[in-house]
């Protein structure tokens, strides 16, 4: 018997992925900004500190936040620091400004992450001892 070989695809330059969307976590981090501590502690300070929006840019309290890097991990829930807004969260992580580097991300309620990893350099000058990043919820989950 003779088959005849059909082989079926699409034609050249036909993507296969579907559309790319902004993110496929449902959180996006905004760019991270410098400022400096405007608290009682003054330059002996360093942080890192920030928010957590909705769809429509509304506080999100209650979200998991956490940081790693330089033998320090730590989970905060966005609302727990309000000078940040009444969904803010804020990272002490010592009382002199230095260049580090911490892993942040958002955490979903299984521990699961719901952002990339967005990674922060801290600030080594009082002017930048606080890093500020906005994580802004893109589509819902």
């Amino acid at each position: 018997g003779s088959g005849n070989d059909v082989s079926g695809g699409s034609g050249p330059g036909v993507p296969a992925s579907p559309t790319p969307t902004r993110s496929a976590f449902p959180f996006t981090a905004s760019v991270v900004r410098y400022q400096a501590n405007d608290n009682e502690q003054g330059c002996q300070w360093l942080s890192v500190a920030g928010s957590v929006a909705g769809l429509d840019g509304e506080p999100l309290p209650g979200i998991a936040i956490e940081i790693n890097g330089e033998n320090f991990r730590s989970v905060l829930f966005s609302g727990s620091a309000p000078r940040w807004g009444e969904a803010g969260f804020e990272f002490e992580l010592g009382s002199t400004p230095r260049t580090a580097t911490f892993r942040l991300r958002v955490l979903g309620p299984t521990g699961g992450p719901l952002s990339d990893d967005l990674f922060v350099e801290t600030g080594s000058i009082c002017q930048r001892n606080v890093a500020v990043v906005e994580f802004v919820q893109n589509h819902a989950y």
